[in-house]
């Protein structure tokens, strides 16, 4: 009967630190990934579908746009992170900056101001 208790004491001994040893190591979490409409939506939401795709594919060419995670023949979705990062290292006011105008754009050229 010992060999009973002190088997059942090793193993709820040896419980109750799994949960410690897991709590010290950071949890792993899948990146949050984003589907071409809210990849969209975040950067260019004045563009239809079939113009973002023509955007995309220049800014990946051009300005250096994180590239897409296939998951299927017709489907890509991007890291939210890497995203945010290149939102990030664009220059504000620029044309593919990401962000909206508050003025709506820019006079045309040769107008006065």
């Amino acid at each position: 009967m010992d060999k009973r208790q002190d088997a059942s004491t090793t193993v709820a001994a040896a419980q109750p630190e799994a949960p410690a040893a897991a709590a010290a190591q950071p949890e792993a979490r899948a990146p949050h990934l984003l589907s071409t409409e809210q990849l969209r939506q975040r950067i260019r939401p004045d563009l239809s579908p079939r113009s973002f795709f023509n955007w995309l594919f220049r800014a990946r060419a051009d300005l250096g746009f994180p590239a897409g995670i296939r998951v299927g023949a017709r489907r890509c979705l991007w890291s939210e992170a890497e995203v945010a990062a290149w939102i990030a290292s664009r220059p504000r006011g620029g044309r593919f900056d990401g962000r909206r105008r508050a003025s709506g754009g820019t006079p045309a050229a040769g107008k006065a101001a």
